[in-house]
This record gives C-alpha cells, sequence and structure tokens, in this order.
C-alpha cells in the first residue's frame, strides 16, 4: 500500500489511519499478487491518457475486494480506500460530483483516516473531500496508563495509543487490557467534527508470569489449573506464554504436552509484578520395544513409516502401534504393541509366510474368473499372509523364469512338470515380486477351457520344485482343492499299530508277520500268524488295504480288528511321519512352509529332527542333494525302532551316492549303517523297512 502512495503521490495515509495494527488479519500471498497486478493495470490507465478507463479497471478491483473483504483486516481496508480514492478522482475530472462523491463516503466509512496531499489533488475534489470529512467523522483522544496496554477501537487494535483515532461519527467501543491489570471497556458516541476524550488508568492486580518451553503448543498449568499453550515464539521453534492471577506465595508451574513427559516447576511470587521464568525444555516419553529375532535384512514399518531397530531396540511414544515386519521372500511380521512411558515389550518376531497369485494364463474370461475367485476365497484364511499382485503379463512371466508355452503345453497334454525352470523363476520372481510361495494358473484352453493346472511353488531357499492341482473348471471346487490340496498344513504325526503284515495266497486277509515289541498290537494280544479281516467292521483283502483303514485313524483312538478266530481291540500308538518323497501328490510346497513356520515358532508335540527328516525328504525329491546332506549330518537323531537314525543315515547314503563318485565310500560306509539297523523304517514307525533296500544298495 504505501508503495502506491509514495510513488503516485495521489494519495497520503496520515497516522490517523490506525487499522496498520500487527493483530490485523494479512492477505493470502497469492490473494496478494492478484490485487497488485490489478491495482498495477488500473494505475497505469488512471495516469495516462486514457484515464476515463481506469473507472472499469477499479470496478473490477473495488467489487473483487468488497467480496473477498475482510473488515478485519487492515490491508484489505486500505487497499479498497486507495482503489476508492482513485475512482472517485477520475469520477470528478469526468464532471460526475455525485459519484466521486459516493466513493469518497466510502473510503472515509473503509479508512476514517484518509487525507488526500492538497499539494498533488485538485483544490476543488480537496474540498469536496474535507467538507464530507467534516459531516462524516469524529475523533477519539485517548490518555492510556500503562501505555503498553492492549488498546482496541470497535475491535481493531491500535498501534500507537498518543495518536488521535479517527472514526465515522456514531456509536464505538473503546477497550484496553493487560495482563496483571485491571480491564477497561466502554461505549462512546463520538460527533462529526468533535473530539471525544477518553481517559483509561489499567490498575495492577496480580503478578505476571512468562514461560518458555523448548516446544510449541505445551500445556501450562498453574496450582493445577490450566492457564493455556505456549506458542511458537518468533524463531518457530519454542513456544512462550505469559499469563496473570498470579497472587504472592509459593506455586507450582506444571508442563503437560502429548508423547512428552510432564515437568513441574516451583517458583516464588514476591509482589505483584511481572517475572520470567527459565526456559523449560520437555523430555519426550518413550518406552522400549525389543524385537526379539528381527531379521537383519527385513523392512521394518511403524505406523507405516519405514524406520530401523539397532540391535532390534525400537523407542516408541506412548500409546498403540502398529509393528510391520516384511523379510521378503522370509515372510511377514504383524502386531499391535501397547507402550507405556518408561516401559518394555518384548516382541517375538515370528515370519509368517506370504503368498502370491501371479495370476490366470489363459484367454476365457469367465473359466478365469473362477479361478481367481476361487483363488482369493482359499488365500482368505490359513497361516499366510496375502500380497497383492496383478495378473503378470505372459512377457513378464517368461522374462521371470516361467515361459507360458511350457505351462500351457503341460495343461493341455499332462505331464509332470520337468519343463519348468522353477529354479529360474525363484531368481526371477524374488526381487520385483517376493513372497515366500507363488502360485499361477494356467488354461487349458482359451475359447472353452475344460480344466486349470494351478502350479504353487516356494521362493528361494525352497526347493525348486512345483506342485500341481489340476481342476475341472465344470465340478471342482477351485476353493476347496487350493485349500485343500494345495496349502492345507501337514500334519507330522500319523497312528501306530506296531505290526508288520503280508499277503498269503492261503489267506483272504492281511496276515501278521511279526508285532513290536510293547507295541500296541502286541499289547492288544496280536500275533504273529494272525489274519485281520476287517477293520472297524470294513473288510481287508491284504497289508494294502489294512493300512489304507489304519491311516485314517487318529493317533490315540481305538479300532476294531475282526480275525479269523477273534475280534479285538487296539489302542493305537502315534508315530512321526514324513512326507514320501517319491509321493507325487500336490502337498510338497505346503509342507514345506509349515516345516519352516514350525522351525521358527517350534512346534507342541512334534520333535526337531522330525521336521528335519521332513526337510530332507524335500530335498531329495527336489534333488537338492548337497542341501540334504548338510542337514542331515547337522542334526542329532535318535536311536529308535521305526523313524530316527537308521532312516537318516539311509538318506544320507542316497544324497551322497548322487554327489558323485568322490562321496562313494562315504555313501557306501551310510549304507551300511542303514543296512545293519533291523528296526529302521521309512516315513513312519510302520513304513517299510529299510534294510532290505540298504542291503540292496551295498551289494550294488
Amino acid at each position: 500500500m504505501r508503495r502506491h502512495c509514495s510513488r503516485l503521490g495521489a494519495i497520503a495515509m496520515i497516522a490517523l489511519a490506525i487499522g496498520f495494527a500487527s493483530g490485523a488479519t494479512a492477505i493470502a500471498q497469492d490473494a496478494a499478487t492478484d490485487f497488485d497486478e490489478m491495482q498495477r493495470q488500473a494505475e497505469e490507465l488512471f495516469f495516462s491518457a486514457r484515464q476515463p478507463d481506469s473507472i472499469a479497471a477499479f470496478d473490477g478491483l473495488i467489487n473483487t475486494l468488497q467480496v473477498d473483504a475482510d473488515p478485519s483486516s487492515s490491508e484489505w481496508t486500505q487497499r479498497l480506500a486507495i482503489a476508492l480514492g482513485f475512482r472517485a478522482q477520475a469520477r470528478f475530472n469526468l464532471g460526475d460530483e455525485g459519484l466521486a462523491e459516493d466513493d469518497l463516503r466510502r473510503l472515509l466509512a473503509a479508512e476514517p483516516g484518509t487525507n488526500f496531499d492538497p499539494a498533488l489533488v485538485s483544490p476543488k475534489f480537496i474540498e469536496m473531500f474535507q467538507a464530507l470529512r467534516d459531516e462524516l467523522v469524529g475523533q477519539i483522544n485517548v490518555s492510556l496508563v500503562p501505555l503498553d496496554a492492549a488498546l482496541h477501537v470497535d475491535g481493531r487494535r491500535m498501534v500507537d495509543p498518543l495518536l488521535p483515532i479517527a472514526v465515522i461519527a456514531g456509536d464505538h467501543t473503546v477497550d484496553a487490557f493487560l495482563l496483571g491489570h485491571t480491564s477497561f471497556k466502554s461505549d462512546f458516541v463520538v460527533e462529526a467534527g468533535t473530539a471525544t476524550a477518553v481517559e483509561i488508568t489499567l490498575e495492577r492486580v496480580s503478578a505476571v508470569l512468562t514461560v518458555g518451553t523448548a516446544q510449541p503448543g505445551v500445556t501450562v498449568l498453574l496450582d493445577g489449573a490450566s492457564v493455556g499453550e505456549t506458542a511458537a515464539d518468533e524463531g518457530g521453534d519454542g513456544g512462550v506464554l505469559s499469563f496473570d492471577n498470579v497472587m504472592p506465595g509459593s506455586h507450582e508451574i506444571e508442563f503437560r504436552r502429548d508423547n512428552f513427559r510432564a515437568r513441574q516447576v516451583n517458583v516464588e511470587v514476591a509482589d505483584l509484578l511481572n517475572y520470567t521464568l527459565d526456559p523449560v525444555s520437555l523430555e519426550p516419553a518413550r518406552g522400549e520395544v525389543i524385537l526379539n529375532g528381527l531379521p537383519a535384512t527385513a523392512e521394518l514399518r511403524v505406523n507405516g513409516e519405514i524406520t530401523q531397530a539397532p540391535d532390534g531396540r525400537l523407542e516408541l511414544v506412548p500409546g498403540t502401534h502398529l509393528i510391520v515386519i516384511d523379510g521378503a521372500t522370509a515372510g511377514v511380521f504383524e502386531d499391535s504393541v501397547s507402550v507405556v512411558d518408561f516401559d518394555r515389550v518384548e516382541v517375538d518376531v515370528v515370519l509368517r509366510p506370504t503368498i502370491r497369485f501371479l495370476g490366470v494364463v489363459g484367454g476365457d474370461d469367465v473359466a478365469s474368473r473362477k479361478i481367481v475367485d476361487g483363488v482369493d476365497t482359499a488365500l482368505g484364511s490359513g497361516p499366510w499372509v496375502r500380497r497383492e499382485q496383478e495378473g503378470l503379463s505372459q512377457d513378464a512371466l517368461a522374462s521371470a523364469g516361467l515361459p507360458t508355452d511350457v505351462l500351457r503345453v503341460l495343461a493341455e497334454q499332462g505331464g509332470s512338470g520337468n519343463g519348468v525352470e522353477f529354479a529360474a523363476a525363484q531368481i526371477g520372481l524374488a526381487d520385483a515380486h517376493p513372497a515366500s510361495v507363488y502360485m499361477i494358473a494356467v488354461l487349458s484352453d482359451d475359447l472353452v477351457a475344460t480344466h486349470a493346472d494351478i502350479w504353487t511353488f516356494t521362493a528361494a531357499p525352497g526347493p525348486a520344485i512345483g506342485d500341481r492341482l489340476r481342476i475341472a473348471l465344470e465340478t471342482d471346487d477351485v476353493a476347496a482343492g487350493v485349500a485343500d490340496e494345495l496349502l492345507a498344513a501337514s500334519s507330522f504325526a500319523r497312528a501306530f499299530i506296531g505290526a508288520e503284515f503280508i499277503d498269503s495266497l492261503n489267506a483272504s486277509g492281511a496276515v501278521v508277520l511279526s508285532v513290536a515289541e510293547a507295541g500296541p498290537a502286541a499289547t492288544a494280544g496280536l500275533a504273529s500268524g494272525d489274519e485281520v479281516l476287517a477293520v472297524d467292521g470294513t473288510e481287508v483283502d491284504g497289508p494294502a488295504a489294512l493300512h489304507a483303514a489304519l491311516a485314517s485313524a487318529d493317533p490315540g483312538s481305538s479300532v476294531s480288528l475282526r480275525l479269523a478266530d477273534r475280534e479285538i481291540s487296539v489302542a493305537l500308538g502315534a508315530s512321526p511321519t514324513i512326507v514320501n518323497p517319491g509321493n507325487l501328490d500336490a502337498r510338497i510346497v505346503a509342507t514345506w512352509i509349515e516345516i519352516s513356520r514350525l522351525r521358527a515358532v517350534g512346534a507342541p508335540g512334534v520333535e526337531p529332527w522330525v521336521l528335519a527328516l521332513n526337510e530332507a525328504s524335500i530335498l531329495l525329491r527336489a534333488g537338492a542333494w548337497a542341501d540334504a546332506v548338510r542337514l542331515l549330518r547337522a542334526t542329532q537323531f535318535p536311536e529308535r525302532p521305526g523313524l530316527g537314525a537308521g532312516t537318516a543315515s539311509y538318506w544320507l547314503a542316497l544324497a551322497l551316492s548322487e554327489l558323485g563318485p568322490d562321496y562313494a565310500d562315504i555313501a557306501a560306509s551310510s549304507f551300511a549303517a542303514a543296512a545293519a539297523d533291523r528296526t529302521a523304517r521309512l516315513l513312519h514307525d510302520d513304513g517299510p523297512l529299510i534294510w532290505p533296500l540298504a542291503r540292496s544298495r551295498t551289494a550294488q
């Protein structure tokens, strides 16, 4: 505003225009820039040969200012007064004194202290303006004690209370305020052309305390009652608050702010004076979270923000926090933790396996939707964490190691997954699409698919093999098939009867060859030579049918055996069991993930060596001979009948024999050890005896 006045000399805003106090509302920067440009263009027209055209320009500026006007802002009222003053002069110069007078009346209503410099403006214009000023404007002269009190006239802060205050004639309110003093407020009637004297004396009634804090927004309490919050100081880093109603004596000042530790300060007030306390800095409130087992390479997020936890230690403000630990292919951990100041919370980090569905290969949209819906349903339960994934294009799949043409041939013609390089897929997907397990569906046809192959394979270091589930699209339940065949948790125990059965041409059932000493069968009275004809009423014609019937029984349950000459009840025992490395069903991947999870969290009722044997069986199936050797040699296996050290010796020998002639002697030694153990078995305690298999390998 002052730039226009000094440059043009058209309007001099004299000291009576007292609306420039610091408390006035400022104009937003972008709005001020717009008004500057509008005013610049209008003024250029005013001081040119096209002065009449400036009226329309000032019309636009004035109308805009009136729409956006803020009467409490001196900047707005100054802009409006300047624009009205220019337009009044332009109208006066065109002989339109009536409209010019209207503009001047509006100018004085906005800024009663406005005046024009008679050396720069037409005397007749000055005469008209002075007449209006004498008609409309009066004056208030204030005598204020103390001088540093805040003085307001009609709610507007006066910068200098010693200067006369120009106001429009009429009713006005004057008030004054100063901390620690009485306040003043009164209404006055001001007549045009006259000066109204107002004497204000504020009496001291309390001490005033001023406190500073290193942080703004700190709540201050005086003797337990809140007196306000510290407002940001000039630097913006700290805060300051002054308050009164403080009587002489001892007082406690308390400082509080969310997520900071409260602090108390005692102060002695001797008299009704102003006191400034030393600045106070609040310590952040913190609790400690110990993340036990935090993987070194995992990404840690607290409430969505990536952070670090040196040595697994986190310092957090009190409250509830969501902790997410993303171990990429290793899995994800998520937990809400409640933190209390000065307290420590320990959290055991156990990554849950993640699964990523890569999409459907094939153009049959109806079949694709059925597969997608079924997979979404299946992945909604279980120990899995679903990673969102839009279907990858065939080019993206091929570059990631999954050639869709090979998968399509397998889907159309059948066959094993030997044509798919799952090891390459593990590498290709790890960085851009990390997950513990991947799943992809392949339709048998692009137009009318009759079935789909759903492949599941693990990330490295899991076995580079894929499980396939073939879904008949017209009949099979996709969700149930995926949940039961591909993702269902494995069991590591099965029923144990403790007997070996054989076929006999002279018997119609399963003939007992031998019984384990003190086993369930021996305890129930089963003996060599007995013939079992039925299990729980279901007839069996040989050992295969009998074992199939027992496989569905629960460990610890009782079964009824009908023999050729009697019927007995056998209380079945529990045997550890392992996945068959030669079995081509679709459960290898799910078993691998279940083993990984149980080894991380512990498996009640499942011995670590049982998990190791299961993991070794999967490594053998995947052809990971070296990994199988390392695992078997690093695990302590018990010397027991059935599964145990003899089983591990046999598998170790198999893996070593596949590694080449350098390990032939060690493999032969392991085969010999397995052959010497006449009680060791494969798969479970009722499984095939190992010694005949091992002896056949030693004879080669």
